[in-house]
């Protein structure tokens, strides 16, 4: 099997993670993220430079995770009609890493048209990255079609 990155932007070939993956899948049968990272954690690992192991750092980059996480799971409630749900902030710079996000509510994003846009974009990439890591399950065939309507139509 040939491994790629869908973005490169790590030191480690592919390849070789892919490898030392799949020997945790035949070791284990299955396994978790964990796994993975106690495997890693001898320095003659190749997987080992993929980590941050200064703890102050990982746990700077955790916190800044679980921000994102909070951030995504906050909800407005907008009462009337019945109630609908929405997130109650988003990001309006182009998709970039946890910590360097930037994020205004909602209603004030969709009011400009600069911010509106960016959100829009980074929904589309959001759909595209669905479809790819989806692609092989044809019951999504219709919907990845619409998918595909949308990016052309935006695009």
């Amino acid at each position: 099997m040939v491994y790629k990155w869908e973005t490169p932007i790590y030191t480690v070939d592919a390849n070789i993670v892919g490898q030392e993956v799949q020997k945790l899948e035949k070791e284990k049968g299955s396994f978790t993220r964990q796994d993975m990272v106690d495997r890693a954690r001898k320095k003659s690992n190749p997987m080992h430079d993929l980590f941050e192991w200064d703890d102050t750092i990982a746990a700077e980059k955790f916190r800044c995770r679980q921000a994102g996480e909070i951030l995504s799971n906050l909800k407005i409630v907008v009462e009337g009609d019945g109630q609908q749900v929405s997130r109650a902030w988003v990001n309006v710079k182009k998709i970039a890493p946890n910590c360097t996000a930037q994020y205004v509510n909602v209603e004030v994003a969709m009011k400009n048209e600069e911010t509106k846009a960016t959100v829009f974009e980074n929904a589309l990439k959001e759909l595209e990255n669905f479809k790819r890591k989806y692609e092989s399950l044809h019951e999504f065939e219709a919907l990845f079609d619409e998918i595909d309507k949308l990016i052309e139509q935006n695009g």
